[in-house]
This record gives C-alpha cells, sequence and structure tokens, in this order.
C-alpha cells in the first residue's frame, strides 16, 4: 500500500477563475488547452538538451480531462507532486499568454486562475473520477473537450496513457460505458459545456 507521504501517485487537478467566473471564452480557448496537453505530454517532443527524468512527458500520464468554459480538470499520475504542480502551473501560463495575445484590451485579458491539486487514493478512486468527469459534458459520449474518446471510441494520442486505468474495467469500452451508465454522478446536474 502506498504510504501518504510518497512524493508520486494519482491526482485530481482543477484550474478555474479565482472569482469563480468564466475560464475560457471560446472554443478557440478550449481546443488551445489540448494542444497545450499535446506539446507538454507527448514523447515526441522530448527535449534532448534536458534529462528526460525531467521533462513532463517521461514522469506525467495523463489519465483523463475535461475542458469545459468554467473549469479544467485533469486526472494524473505523476512521479512526484511536484512536477503535477509544475504541469498545471505551465498550462496556467500558456493560457494567459494566449489570452492576453488574442483578446489584448478587454476585460479577459488578465487570467486570474487558481489551481487546486487532490491526491487521490489510487488507481480505483482516479477512474472513479474519470467517470465523474466525462459526465460532466452534456454530450459526454462525443464532446471534444473530454477524454471520453479513448475510453469508448479508441481514440488515439501518445499524449494520453490510460493504461493505468484500462486494466480496471479490462481495456473494454463496454464495460467502462456500463461503468458510466451507473455512475452516482448523473443524480447530479451537471450543465457544464
Amino acid at each position: 500500500m502506498e504510504k501518504a507521504s510518497s512524493p508520486y501517485g494519482y491526482c485530481h487537478v482543477t484550474l478555474a477563475a479565482q472569482s469563480g467566473a468564466t475560464l475560457l471564452h471560446s472554443n478557440s480557448e478550449r481546443a488551445f488547452i489540448i494542444s497545450q496537453l499535446q506539446d507538454l505530454l507527448s514523447p515526441r517532443f522530448i527535449l534532448g538538451d534536458v534529462p528526460a527524468y525531467r521533462q513532463l512527458a517521461s514522469c506525467i500520464d495523463l489519465l483523463a480531462f475535461s475542458i469545459t468554459p468554467n473549469a479544467v480538470h485533469f486526472i494524473l499520475f505523476a512521479i512526484d507532486r511536484t512536477l503535477a504542480k509544475d504541469f498545471a502551473h505551465r498550462i496556467v501560463a500558456r493560457l494567459g499568454q494566449y489570452q492576453y495575445e488574442f483578446t489584448r484590451n478587454t476585460m479577459h485579458s488578465q487570467l486570474d486562475a487558481r489551481i487546486d491539486i487532490k491526491r487521490l487514493t489510487g488507481p480505483h478512486e482516479a477512474l472513479r473520477r474519470t467517470l465523474d468527469l466525462h459526465l460532466l459534458h452534456q454530450d459526454w459520449e462525443h464532446d471534444r473537450y473530454s477524454s471520453i474518446g479513448f475510453y469508448l471510441h479508441d481514440r488515439r494520442g501518445d499524449w494520453m496513457r490510460i493504461w493505468r486505468l484500462s486494466t480496471l474495467y479490462e481495456a473494454d469500452p463496454s464495460i467502462y460505458r456500463s461503468l458510466l451508465d451507473f455512475s452516482p454522478i448523473q443524480l447530479v446536474a451537471h450543465p457544464a459545456s
């Protein structure tokens, strides 16, 4: 069993506006987040001058994501909690720069985001959280701003590494779908997209 003081493990990262306002004002900003995930976590982009063990692509497995106007959620496995923080800060910094460049002199040019990182107890809680995240979307099965396609429709990308969770549902999309169908979060409405 993993000790509570262990620096590595599963975590739920949330990015949201400090004021509770809208974080992402357009689909372009939501798509930008996905491009940054690919850029930061694809092993193809590992830099030759930085040791692999210090690069995010080598140290973080992105297990799930949900990108809604109000918040961005990630379920990660990180070999060190400080890397999860670094990952979240990089996303926020890049989003702030993107918003500034495309919304100069408007009320949205100043990103005021908070980062929350909650440690998860293990793969079973991480799997439960992926179900919760995927159900945040109204069209949860086909929303491109959710990682659901990696679970149900064999969507591919070397920046998503769900093998830590797929073994829990035998890598069978029909089993994952049945978990979604019986998820308790469906009892509460979450019109986030």
